[in-house]
C-alpha cells in the first residue's frame, strides 16, 4: 500500500456566518489525511494534540487514523473564520 505522511498543526476553527457559528476540527493533517483514506493511501500524521480538544472531535480524527494522545501543557490552535461580511 501507498504511505502518505503529512505534518501539521491540527485546528479548532470557529466559523461564522451570517446566520449560524459552529466549531470545526481544522488544519492540513485533518483535510490531507481525509484525502489520503478516500484515494487508499496508508495516511500518518505528525501532529500534537492540546490538552484543550473536545472530546467530541475524538471519533472524526480516530476514523483519520489520527493518535488522540494529548500533550500536556499544550494548547490546540485556534482560527475564527468569520465570513459575515465577505462570503465565500
Amino acid at each position: 500500500m501507498k504511505r502518505f505522511t503529512v505534518a501539521g498543526h491540527i485546528t479548532i476553527d470557529e466559523v461564522i456566518t451570517n446566520t449560524e457559528s459552529y466549531h470545526q476540527l481544522g488544519g492540513p493533517p485533518c483535510f490531507a489525511a481525509s484525502l489520503g483514506k478516500t484515494l487508499g493511501f496508508d495516511v500518518e500524521i505528525i501532529t500534537r494534540i492540546g490538552e484543550d480538544l473536545p472530546d467530541k472531535y475524538e471519533p472524526a480524527l480516530e476514523m483519520l487514523g489520527i493518535s488522540t494522545r494529548r500533550s500536556a501543557g499544550y494548547q490546540n490552535t485556534r482560527f475564527v473564520l468569520d465570513y459575515r461580511y465577505n462570503p465565500r
